[in-house]
């Protein structure tokens, strides 16, 4: 029986840590309500602390070992919440942290209302551009499907010049395209 990885018609790829370097940076920081960037960055820092999450990675610097978060949850697709110094914080996209309309940018909040708004970058792995010219060379077409904002999925996708990118996919999202396409007769790698 011949490997199926062999007949694959269509590769679905995750973004962050597969194509990108998985080491997202913070490029800019707006704040709201009196609370500076430092502070806010140090709130992320704590709630994001253990998680494992790439996006810990870009606050790390801010982190101080007096400050540790308490009741840490993960909510799928939508951000962490937690509790620092008495508050509760949400960290996330802006229709779970700040109570608006989802952006695409990374919110501190309440909840209801948002603090701080940040913007994150990151780069694509040294091997990602290669390694889809390859298996572009192959016959795949390559989709990229992430949980990242529209924005941050879309420069990626243009940078490797992926044109079936999908942003804010929850890994319900990913599995039911992965099925659309096998749907079809395609036969999918998902990465």
């Amino acid at each position: 029986m011949q490997d199926t990885r062999a007949r694959a018609t269509d590769g679905v790829f995750d973004k962050t840590g597969t194509l990108s370097d998985g080491r997202p940076a913070c490029v800019a920081v707006e704040v709201f309500d009196g609370l500076d960037a430092d502070a806010a960055a140090r709130i992320v820092a704590a709630l994001e602390k253990d998680s494992g999450h790439p996006i810990a990675a870009a606050f790390a610097v801010a982190a101080r070992a007096d400050q540790q978060a308490q009741q840490v949850e993960t909510v799928t697709g939508r951000g962490v919440q937690g509790r620092l110094a008495g508050v509760h914080w949400y960290l996330g996209r802006a229709d779970f942290a700040a109570g608006r309309e989802d952006d695409g940018f990374l919110w501190l909040g309440d909840g209801q209302r948002g603090v701080a708004r940040f913007s994150l970058r990151e780069r694509p792995r040294e091997d990602a551009a290669s390694a889809l010219r390859e298996l572009r060379a192959q016959g795949l077409q390559v989709h990229l499907a992430s949980g990242d904002g529209a924005e941050a999925v879309q420069r990626l996708a243009d940078t490797l010049r992926i044109t079936q990118a999908h942003a804010r996919q929850t890994p319900e999202d990913k599995l039911a395209l992965v099925r659309g396409l096998q749907a079809q007769g395609r036969i999918v790698a998902m990465v």
